[in-house]
């Protein structure tokens, strides 16, 4: 993707020079431009890849706008240790098109130059390749710590102590940024980030009130990569912890049914018995005259 430049000097030693080395201040040059492959417009954004907890490396590139539904790119790959070129293992899916590649189960190597090329084609001809080199202990993303605790100490101090993740990334190439969170009694915050090569720390404590929350990540050192990603960051965690008031039972939506169809039904019941009462009553009183009237006929 990048020009090739190639520059041939003159160089003279020997006794010609009195033992030393010199070197022309002319040269010839010739540049070799990179093919023009493909229809312009249609090459990848944002290929990056990721080799997480140094188990899985990932790879992923936004496809260009421009491509149309029935465009597909293919990724390959090649090292010093493969005999030839391999295609990716295992294509990430998103609505039928591919926007990464999965190298699970794959062994990858470690310090050489792995060359990846993502090409492909569409109805309008050859899409543009992108072509990246990179190392994978250069692409390492740590796991997220999961044990994380904190507790007083002596001498007013707060100890924090943590696990490093599950992985494949060596204990002694991690190093821990802390994110400390302090609240003072009188409401005024202050946050730290603090870096350390150990799974532990201490910190002062200046008021017995005070709330202190912690949370870590990880990243591979100086040491071990050239370059790395931050992990993400643990849940935090508060001493002393914040007691959230208790909420008052809910009632579901089935009791709430249940109640509401109770209801109607005792007031659809007492309408009946009421209506049931009035008529009665009503009945009595349409046959309370004729009742004296038969009495007084038949005694005379």
């Amino acid at each position: 993707m990048k020009d090739v430049r190639v520059r041939l000097y003159t160089v003279l030693s020997g006794a010609c020079t009195n033992g030393t080395t010199v070197k022309s201040e002319s040269y010839s040059e010739l540049v070799q431009k990179p093919p023009s492959t493909g229809v312009v417009g249609t090459e990848v954004k944002d290929f990056s890849c990721v080799f997480y907890n140094m188990e899985n490396m990932e790879c992923k590139w936004k496809r260009n706008p421009k491509l149309s539904a029935a465009a597909q790119q293919n990724l390959y790959l090649w090292h010093k240790k493969l005999k030839r070129v391999e295609e990716c293992p295992k294509y990430i899916i998103s609505r039928g098109i591919r926007i990464g590649c999965n190298f699970s189960g794959k062994a990858l190597p470690e310090f050489t130059d792995i060359n990846l090329c993502l090409n492909g084609s569409s109805p309008h001809g050859s899409l543009k390749p992108t072509f990246i080199s990179l190392q994978t202990q250069n692409q390492v993303k740590p796991g997220t710590t999961e044990r994380l605790h904190l507790q007083t100490g002596p001498n007013a101090q707060l100890q924090i102590h943590w696990e490093r993740p599950a992985g494949n990334v060596p204990a002694h190439c991690l190093e821990w940024e802390v994110e400390h969170d302090k609240e003072e009694p009188d409401g005024k915050t202050e946050l730290k980030q603090i870096l350390t090569k150990q799974t532990s720390l201490n910190l002062q404590l200046v008021h017995d009130s005070e709330r202190n929350c912690v949370r870590v990540r990880s990243k591979v050192n100086k040491y071990c990569a050239d370059s790395t990603f931050w992990s993400e960051w643990s849940r935090a965690i508060c001493h002393p912890e914040r007691k959230e008031p208790a909420l008052e039972p809910e009632w579901d939506k089935v009791q709430v049914y249940i109640c509401i169809a109770f209801a109607t039904s005792a007031i659809v019941l007492l309408s009946l018995c009421v209506v049931t009462i009035l008529k009665t009553r009503r009945s009595r009183d349409e046959k309370g005259p004729d009742s004296r009237h038969f009495s007084t006929l038949c005694l005379g």
